[in-house]
C-alpha cells in the first residue's frame, strides 16, 4: 500500500456518506462515524467536498419546461388549467 492510500480512505468514506444522505449529514456526525480526532479536518474536508459537488452541480442548467410530482415549472401555457390540462 502506498504512503497516500491510508490518508484517502476517510475521504472517499465522506464522500459516500455525504452523497447518500438524502437530507445531508453533520460534519460532527461524520467525526464521530468515521472517527477522525479533530472537528477542523472534518469540516475543511466536508467544505472541499461540497464545493467540489457545487461546481459540478452549475454545469447542468435546467431549460424548457420541468414536472416534478405533478406540478409544472416554467411559461404558464393557455387553455385549461389543472391535471386534466394535456
Amino acid at each position: 500500500m502506498e504512503q497516500g492510500d491510508a490518508t484517502r480512505t476517510p475521504q472517499f468514506w465522506m464522500i459516500w456518506l455525504m452523497g447518500r444522505q438524502k437530507s445531508g449529514i453533520s460534519m460532527l456526525s461524520l467525526q464521530r462515524m468515521l472517527e477522525i480526532k479533530t472537528y477542523k479536518t472534518v469540516w475543511t474536508m466536508g467544505h472541499k467536498i461540497r464545493q467540489a459537488m457545487a461546481e459540478r452541480d452549475s454545469y447542468y442548467k435546467l431549460a424548457g419546461l420541468i414536472e416534478m410530482d405533478d406540478t409544472c415549472f416554467g411559461a404558464p401555457k393557455p387553455g385549461k388549467r389543472g391535471r386534466g390540462a394535456a
